[in-house]
């Protein structure tokens, strides 16, 4: 991906929103993940308020100084990682852009199929749906891996996704908690997703090929160094999305009819 092209995708001071930040309201902002209890009253409010938040953080919204940093890359394969401080929290976000040769629809299937998330992301030991709101909508089980210092961890999210207006397509995530801490195992420390998810959007000449946006802030709760925090949250993005190229093209192949002698 081109310096041009990024700058077509990333919106610049004073550009036009990617969605009116007015609806969130700002206690979604400060307090993301909410008990599950509570979403189940109103799944379509956490749903699109999912997808809203997700938009607009892409856009740059409460990322502070108001503004993305330029983190690493692999412009070889097109990939370039963006990170900021956000506001009101003591974790980072990371964004990280990349071109797909693949339709968003091929990309939107692995991306949601829990089975791939492994495949995906090697941090990911096992993942596995607890419960179906809807076909866009459920709740999910991630166990992570430990590493060196850094302790396995588990998460529960509920995954949403969305065809946009314009034929984009929005999969977010946020935590929810439970009064059983559901899924607690020993030895994990529970992290939370406060808004992780992918946005993905069609070539506008070719909707065989798409550019992908992984958002991602995380709680990784427990004890985990700063500077780890950083290291892992600025390289793991490139990975996921060099996955992702690679499963694409694999899938897409595979669906190819092959021609005849």
């Amino acid at each position: 991906m081109s310096a041009a092209d990024v700058a077509a995708v990333v919106p610049t001071m004073g550009a036009e929103p990617l969605v009116t930040v007015t609806q969130v309201p700002e206690s979604v902002w400060l307090h993301p993940v909410l008990e599950l209890s509570a979403v189940r009253e109103n799944v379509e409010a956490f749903k699109e308020e999912s997808v809203a938040m997700l938009l607009a953080r892409i856009g740059g919204h409460g990322i502070v100084p108001r503004t993305w940093n330029v983190g690493p890359d692999k412009k070889r394969k097109g990939i370039q990682v963006y990170w900021g401080d956000v506001e009101n929290s003591e974790w980072p976000a990371m964004k990280t852009m990349g071109r797909i040769y693949a339709s968003a629809d091929t990309c939107a299937r692995i991306l949601t199929d829990i089975n791939m998330a492994p495949r995906l992301d090697k941090f990911t030991r096992s993942g596995h749906v607890v419960h179906q709101f809807d076909d866009a909508t459920d709740l999910r089980y991630f166990e992570t891996h430990g590493f060196m210092v850094i302790d396995p961890r588990d998460f529960c999210v509920i995954t949403t996704s969305k065809r946009l207006p314009d034929g984009r397509l929005a999969i977010a995530s946020r935590s929810v908690t439970s009064i059983d801490d559901f899924g607690a195992k020993v030895g994990y420390s529970r992290g939370q997703a406060l808004l992780t998810g992918y946005l993905l959007t069609p070539e506008p000449k070719d909707h065989a090929n798409c550019d992908v946006i992984v958002y991602a802030h995380v709680d990784f709760g427990g004890s985990i160094p700063s500077s780890m925090i950083k290291m892992f949250g600025l390289a793991a993005p490139i990975k996921i999305v060099e996955q992702l190229q690679t499963i694409a093209v694999q899938v897409t192949s595979a669906a190819t009819p092959s021609a005849s002698i």
